[in-house]
């Protein structure tokens, strides 16, 4: 797992193949007080970071 971006203090990680097997999609939002580096489960799970970004959209309002 890798951090790619940071966006309204969200973490965005690009996955490896085994864990976007396991949360279902590549790429993870974490929020600001989650610890990926603790395995904590990802907020929202996607194929593209646009859909990620659209979800944090939608989380804040």
């Amino acid at each position: 797992m890798r951090r790619i971006k940071t966006y309204k203090k969200w973490s965005i990680w690009r996955l490896t193949a085994a864990e976007a097997i396991d949360v279902g999609g590549r790429f993870a939002a974490f929020l600001p007080e989650t610890d990926p580096g603790a395995m904590d489960e990802p907020e929202w799970a996607a194929d593209s970071v646009q859909e990620l970004i659209d979800f944090i959209d939608s989380y804040e309002t």
